[in-house]
């Protein structure tokens, strides 16, 4: 179209052809720019219904949150309470082992 509005000017056709054409120029970008505000308008819209039921990302809303910020001294404590148990049971497995053997 704005080849045909090219040639009218250099070929001088009348002015009532040219401005028809570039009206109607002028129209279609319109429509377009209607059109492509209309596709993402429904692309949101569809997309607001689509990903909240197929968002595999989401947490779980009712499980608690696992993480729990201790003081040092009370971490420390449980790793040499910890400590302390597997080593309870590394002696009663070697007094079975050797009871075995």
């Amino acid at each position: 179209m704005a080849s045909r509005i090219s040639d009218l000017r250099t070929n001088r056709k009348p002015a009532g052809a040219i401005e028809a054409l570039e009206a109607q120029r002028l129209h279609l970008i319109a429509d377009a720019m209607a059109a492509d505000t209309a596709a993402k308008e429904a692309q949101a819209a569809g997309d607001a219904i689509y990903w909240p039921i197929f968002d595999v990302d989401r947490k779980n809303p009712s499980v608690k949150p696992d993480v729990s910020h201790l003081p040092p001294r009370e971490i420390l404590a449980n790793l040499l309470e910890k400590d302390r148990q597997v080593t309870e049971i590394l002696g009663r497995l070697a007094k079975v082992l050797e009871f075995t053997t």
